[in-house]
C-alpha cells in the first residue's frame, strides 16, 4: 500500500492552464475518487501520477518518495483504462500474466499468480478464452486482473465503467468495492459519474477548472458542500437554490414566497438558500412542520420506488422526491413542507461560498 501526496501540481500547455496548483493527500489504503465534468483536469492529473505526462511544476510523492522524474514502469503503479486495452490475440490467462512475462517471472509463479487473481475476480472459467469471446463486464475484470497481478502500491482507474450499460456498471461498482475491501491497496479513480464517486470513495475530490473545489468524505461533501458549485454537482436531482435577502432577522425569497426567521447572517444581505429535493416533503392532511409552501405540479417522473416531482412556487421551480405511493397529478396544487434544519446558505457572490 502507498500513501499519496500531490503538492502544488500545475500543468500548462502554452497559455492554457489545465491544472492550477492541485494539493491532495491520501492515506495508504484509501480510495480516492477524482470527480468533475469534462475538461476539469482530473484525467490530466491521473496521467501525471501515472507518469504519462510531466507536470509543469509541483511534486507527486508515493510513500514519501518523489516519483515525478521516475519512469512509469518503475513507479510501482498499475492502471486500468476505459478501453480495457486487452491484447486480442492472447488468451485471458496470458493477458493477465503479461506484466509478469515482461518482468521475466518464472512460468510456475506466473501460473500461480494468474490462478489467484482469477479466483479473486471469479473468472476462473474464462482463462482459455480470447477477449472477443467476452462481455464488456468480463473484459473489465480481465483488465483489473492484469493490474492486480503486479501487486502494485497504487492502482489508477481512468473511467473504467463508462463503456458498460447501467446494470453492468452497478455490478462492477460492487466488484471494485469488494476487491478494495479485500486487498486494501491504495486507489485513485477518475469518473464524472457521481453515483460511482459517492459509493466507492473513502475520499472524494471535486475538481473544477483545474482546481480542487472540495476534498472530504462523500458524506462531508454531500452534507456540507463548501460552495454552490459543489452543492449543485453532487446530488441527483441537484440542490434547489432560492435567492433572497435577510432583513430584520428574517429571510425572504426574491422569486419564491419562502420566509422564515434567520439570524445566521448580517442584516440587509443578499444570500442564496439551498435545499435538497429529498428535504422537501409533500404535506399530508394539511399537517406540516417547518416552512410551508403552496406549489403547482409541473412534472412527475416515476423511477420505481420513488418519484421526482417538479413544482412551481411563485416564480421559482422546486424539485423534490417523494415515495411512489404519494398521489400527485399534473396541474395539481399541493402543499410542501421544508424542515429548517435541512437548509444550506451560500454567499450570493460568484464564488458562492457556504455561509
Amino acid at each position: 500500500m502507498g500513501a499519496l501526496e500531490i503538492r502544488q501540481i500545475k500543468k500548462e500547455y502554452g497559455p492554457l492552464q489545465v491544472l492550477k496548483g492541485v494539493d491532495i493527500s491520501l492515506d495508504a489504503g484509501g480510495f480516492l475518487v477524482l470527480l468533475g465534468s469534462s475538461g476539469c483536469g482530473k484525467s490530466t492529473l491521473l496521467s501525471i501520477i501515472a507518469g504519462l505526462a510531466e507536470p509543469t511544476s509541483g511534486d507527486v510523492q508515493l510513500d514519501g518518495r518523489s516519483i515525478v522524474s521516475v519512469h512509469p514502469k518503475d513507479r510501482d503503479i498499475a492502471m486500468v483504462f476505459q478501453s480495457y486495452a486487452l491484447y486480442p490475440n492472447l488468451s485471458v490467462a496470458r493477458n493477465i500474466a503479461f506484466p509478469l512475462e515482461m518482468r521475466n517471472v518464472a512460468r510456475a509463479d506466473q501460473e500461480k499468480a494468474v490462478a489467484e487473481v482469477a479466483k479473486l475476480l471469479r473468472i476462473e472459467s474464462l482463462l482459455d478464452r480470447k477477449p472477443a469471446q467476452l462481455s464488456g463486464g468480463q473484459r473489465q475484470r480481465v483488465a483489473i486482473g492484469r493490474a492486480l497481478v503486479r501487486k502494485p502500491k497504487l492502482f489508477l482507474f481512468d473511467e473504467p465503467l463508462s463503456n458498460l450499460d447501467a446494470r453492468l456498471r452497478s455490478e462492477m461498482r460492487h466488484e471494485i468495492k469488494r476487491l478494495h475491501g479485500m486487498i486494501g491497496t491504495t486507489i485513485v479513480y477518475v469518473t464524472h459519474d457521481q453515483v460511482e464517486a459517492m459509493t466507492l470513495a473513502t475520499q472524494l475530490v471535486l475538481m473544477h477548472n483545474g482546481q480542487v473545489e472540495q476534498q472530504g468524505t462523500p458524506s462531508e461533501i454531500y452534507d456540507r458542500p463548501r460552495t454552490m458549485l459543489v452543492a449543485d454537482f453532487v446530488g441527483s436531482p441537484p440542490m434547489n437554490f432560492i435567492t433572497g435577502k435577510v432583513s430584520s432577522g428574517r429571510f425572504r425569497g426574491a422569486t419564491c414566497p419562502v420566509e422564515f426567521d434567520y439570524a445566521g447572517h448580517r442584516e440587509s444581505s443578499d444570500i442564496v438558500l439551498g435545499v435538497r429535493p429529498e428535504a422537501i416533503s409533500v404535506a399530508v392532511d394539511s399537517q406540516t412542520s417547518g416552512i410551508d409552501l403552496n406549489a403547482v405540479v409541473n412534472l412527475v417522473e416515476l423511477t420505481g420506488p420513488e418519484q421526482l416531482i417538479s413544482t412551481r412556487v411563485g416564480g421559482q421551480e422546486l424539485m423534490l422526491t417523494a415515495p411512489a405511493s404519494v398521489d400527485v397529478k399534473l396541474g395539481q396544487t399541493i402543499k410542501l413542507s421544508i424542515a429548517p434544519q435541512n437548509l444550506h446558505f451560500f454567499d450570493s457572490s460568484a464564488e458562492g461560498v457556504r455561509l
